[in-house]
């Protein structure tokens, strides 16, 4: 169907998309400047035009020309042939054009440039709105192309892009694909040969790069002026999202439940595939309503839940306990109890009268109880053992007992509170119908018992001290327990987490030496269960006197262990039941030469002399010096000189001397016995004594 617009029109016309489902088709007025813009939409063409006075030239009866509108619909230029050319702003909304301004290359040099009021036939505006494309020349030159830069609010920033005399290039369009063609028409031959582009009209001159001939036409094709109108499609109207709350089909009582499409749309469709503007929905699902009014859609989503809350609290019910927990077997949904709490459960401590409304979805349901609490639940505690400590332990037993009620004990009491000393009690409690009972044993253990390491041991294999362990009181419960051993140099020798395993005085099975260990306990006592306890403190290991070692493989000859045992049984006798006898270090050359306090640390005596009078139990603490060899006493004016045993001092040479001291004396009526008659050698002998003994003998 036609309509008829206007009269007096030049050439240019063209349709800008509205903001809202609509379009403005713009004339302009051949012999005034005014642009009129007709609205069209759905319901047709408005006949009364949009007008707006702008721009400042006219064109002249039959004047061509053309119109753009820039991608982003703000703009608008409008191109007179014989006019020039001038920018507008525009308003896609109102249709309203404003604020024309015209275009000039400001250059006062017409004779090779262009200039912009003369013979300005088509224009275009590049993707990003930020170029303009004028197809324009003088009254010499044909073929300009000038490039404004509409960044620039002056309008002066111009540029060429082609110039070519020859040719004419007409109509400049904006293609989909974001590049601008225009038709190049060879003036020579009055022929239309060839479709030339500017690929990449967003960027300035040159990089826009213009590119001639970029499609050839068919022979004798002929197009000379304009492109084709574009295609102006309405932009869409606003599309809507709605949810709407969950919607609940009361059972019993509902079958279905009528959903609505929103009022103002023409077409309705529902995702059942209904086009009624009413949907019954009778089971439990989700709905989906599309609506349209030729520009604007909407769509609705609806929830549909079939609810059946129908529930009981129970019967009317007497609890024999502390208290008893209503539940309401609905899940999501709200709860109203009769005080006012809102959970899904409820726990009654009282007897009395208990409601509750459960709503979900706009359904409701309630039910009331009637609840009876009659609590004799029993709880003595958990089984518990005290400290005794040596003395009788009382524990006060409660028995839980309500108004009314009676109760029995295992002793024969009936009082509610008995006090209980060790054994196993119970209890039992009566109201009614309700019986209650418990049981609990209480155990005594002595709590505060102590735990003794002794100073020394000695483990010289005789059975008597031979291994270290820590004491504790008979009946004292042990737990954790570990013990650690140090030598003086911070090594552990010894570590055992079993009370009956101690230590028998070896290292890596080897016997270790004589002297102070450092030990160190940790564990539990009796039932102070959670507070470990440490203790801390030394311990001598002693290797008595003639407790003897041999590391003989180094030397060529040892005397037989017979022989050796011999010779130790002998000093013994000799330092312990002779009274004018004693055992001493003999004077050796190596000997003479030492300093005088070295001499005493290692011989442990102020003179290797001593007289009859001296008592017998001197005994020299050797610690790890080697024994080397005996030799006999000599007689002096001032008294009569002992068999001696030498020492040898760490690094000096390991000697076995070879010695015979069959029927030797030292002294009268004292003769060494034949039993070692013949000792060849005696190597590495280290006698260790305890520390009493080693503090006499420096006092003698």
């Amino acid at each position: 169907m036609a309509f008829f617009l206007d009269s007096s029109l030049d050439e240019s016309m063209i349709a800008v998309a509205g903001t809202h489902c609509d379009v403005w088709v713009l004339v302009h007025l051949s012999n005034v400047p005014v642009i009129k813009a007709f609205h069209v939409t759905a319901s047709g063409v408005d006949a009364v035009p949009v007008i707006s006075n702008c721009g400042n030239f006219q064109y002249s009866y039959g004047s061509p020309g053309s119109m753009k509108v820039s991608p982003d619909r703000k703009r608008l230029v409008v191109c007179s042939f014989m006019g020039g050319v001038e920018l507008c702003n525009f308003d896609p909304a109102t249709g309203v054009a404003s604020n024309a301004r015209g275009l000039s290359n400001n250059d006062a040099d017409t004779t090779n440039k262009p200039v912009t009021t003369y013979f300005s036939y088509q224009a275009c505006f590049s993707p990003d709105n930020t170029k303009l494309y004028v197809n324009t020349s003088n009254t010499v030159y044909y073929g300009y192309i000038l490039q404004f830069d509409l960044n620039d609010t002056t309008l002066q920033t111009t540029s060429i892009v082609n110039m070519d005399a020859s040719v004419s290039q007409t109509d400049v369009q904006l293609a989909p694909d974001g590049k601008i063609y225009f038709f190049h028409h060879d003036f020579s031959t009055d022929a239309d040969v060839a479709i030339d582009c500017i690929e990449n009209p967003n960027l300035p001159t040159p990089a826009c790069n213009y590119k001639p001939y970029a499609i050839g036409l068919y022979p004798g094709s002929v197009v000379y002026m304009g492109l084709h109108n574009m295609y102006v499609k309405p932009l869409r109207g606003t599309v809507t999202y709605v949810g709407h709350p969950d919607t609940g089909i009361c059972a019993p009582g509902m079958d279905s439940i009528a959903l609505y499409a929103p009022a103002g749309y023409n077409h309705y469709i529902w995702s059942t595939g209904s086009t009624a503007p009413v949907l019954y929905a009778s089971n439990t699902a989700t709905f989906i309503l599309r609506s349209d009014n030729s520009c604007d859609v909407r769509y609705d989503t609806f929830s549909v839940k079939k609810v059946n809350d129908v529930f009981s609290l129970g019967p009317d019910s007497v609890y024999c306990t502390q208290s008893v927990v209503l539940s309401v077997p609905v899940q999501n949904a709200q709860y109203l109890w009769q005080d006012g709490s809102t959970a899904s459960s409820y726990k009654v401590y009282t007897s009395g009268t208990y409601s509750v409304v459960v709503s979900e979805l706009g359904c409701v349901h309630a039910d009331t109880v009637q609840i009876g609490i009659n609590d004799v639940q029993q709880a003595l505690g958990d089984d518990t053992t005290l400290c005794s400590n040596d003395r009788a332990i009382q524990l006060t037993l409660n028995a839980n007992v309500p108004a009314g009620g009676q109760v029995m004990w295992n002793t024969g009491s009936v009082i509610p509170t008995i006090t209980a000393g060790a054994g196993t009690y119970w209890v039992t409690v009566t109201d009614g119908a309700c019986v209650g009972t418990d049981t609990i044993s209480i155990y005594a253990q002595n709590c505060n018992c102590k735990a003794t390491v002794p100073d020394a041991f000695t483990p010289n294999g005789d059975g008597k001290n031979d291994v270290l362990h820590t004491l504790f009181e008979n009946g004292c419960p042990v737990s954790e327990y570990v013990m650690r051993i140090y030598n003086r140099w911070g090594n552990m020798v010894f570590y055992s987490n079993d009370l009956n395993n101690g230590w028998d005085g070896t290292y890596h099975g080897v016997p270790a030496d004589a002297g102070t260990y450092m030990y160190e306990l940790q564990f539990i006592l009796g039932t102070n269960k959670g507070n470990t306890l440490h203790k801390k403190g030394d311990v001598v290991l002693v290797r008595l006197a003639f407790e003897h070692y041999t590391n003989c493989n180094k030397y060529p000859r040892i005397a037989p262990p017979n022989t050796m045992k011999a010779v130790f049984s002998f000093l013994k006798n000799m330092a312990t039941t002779k009274p004018a006898m004693a055992i001493v270090i003999p004077r050796q050359s190596w000997m003479e030469s030492l300093p005088s306090s070295t001499h005493t640390a290692n011989i442990m005596a102020t003179d290797a002399t001593f007289t009859v009078s001296r008592k017998a139990d001197i005994i020299a603490d050797l610690l790890s010096l080697g024994m080397y060899g005996l030799s006999k006493a000599t007689n002096k004016n001032e008294g009569r000189k002992m068999p001696t045993v030498a020492a040898m001092a760490p690094g000096s040479p390991a000697i076995c001397q070879p010695i015979n001291v069959a029927a030797e004396k030292t002294g009268p009526g004292v003769n060494w016995p034949t039993a070692i008659a013949s000792i060849n050698s005696l190597c590495e002998i280290i006698p260790v004594l305890t520390s009493s003994l080693s503090r006499k003998a420096n006092k003698t």
